[in-house]
């Protein structure tokens, strides 16, 4: 039992941690709401994959428990914003500011977009088997580049501050454990060439915590007077 509970739980608790991250600091900055984006459109995917090809309830229920703990970090994002997100919302269709909104309602009217498409698509396709297996290859595709964006954010700002390291360190965990039974169990190789890319990710944001958290603690060189 304890162990299914953990296998519910354990997935999501990074991203707990960087929910009271953004709660103690009062800001998201730092944080790249695609990652949630991501997370969400791999859950709702694994959630219609379950009605098609019946899986394990545990891991229905953690593709469940990471939708709910996506929305409630997006809520702590909403209370408090970053600077990309304010003055943009959902209903202003622009592309270049998309997943950056400054309020909740937005991002529930985009999961019940995509919610509502999937359940279209489903139908349409639900007596071929065929579909089932893509939605489930997709979803483990979508997933597997989860920490890209975050990689991108913290180039794009030279800076770490806001990442909670926790998180960084769930990514790097479950990621390694993953591709580790996928090289074991002989899964089709596409499953371990996912695994490989997220931990290639995983070593580029460790780097980028090492390398921009180096370049915070550097202090700047004093100025030099010359006494004439």
């Amino acid at each position: 039992y304890q162990r299914r509970v953990h296998g519910v739980v354990g997935p999501a608790l990074g991203y707990i941690c960087q929910s009271a991250k953004v709660h103690a600091a009062r800001s998201s900055e730092g944080f790249s709401l695609v990652v949630s984006c991501i997370l969400l459109l791999s859950g709702v995917l694994r959630v219609f994959f379950w009605f098609g090809k019946r899986f394990e309830y545990p891991l229905l229920l953690q593709a469940l428990f990471m939708i709910l703990v996506q929305l409630v970090l997006l809520r702590l994002c909403t209370i408090y914003p970053s600077r990309s997100q304010k003055g943009h919302s959902f209903v202003d269709m622009d592309f270049s500011h998309f997943w950056h909104w400054e309020d909740f309602m937005s991002y529930v009217m985009a999961l019940l977009i995509i919610c509502f498409a999937t359940s279209m698509v489903t139908a349409m396709f639900r007596p071929f088997a065929l579909y089932f297996e893509l939605l489930g290859y997709l979803s483990l595709s979508i997933e597997s580049v989860m920490a890209t964006p975050q990689l991108r954010e913290n180039y794009r700002r030279r800076s770490t501050e806001g990442l909670s390291r926790a998180l960084v360190a769930c990514w790097c965990i479950g990621d390694g454990v993953k591709t580790v039974y996928f090289s074991l169990s002989g899964v089709p190789i596409q499953f371990l060439l996912c695994g490989l890319v997220q931990l290639t990710v995983d070593a580029g944001v460790i780097a980028q915590l090492v390398h921009y958290g180096r370049a915070h603690r550097t202090p700047p060189a004093s100025p030099v007077v010359t006494l004439v």
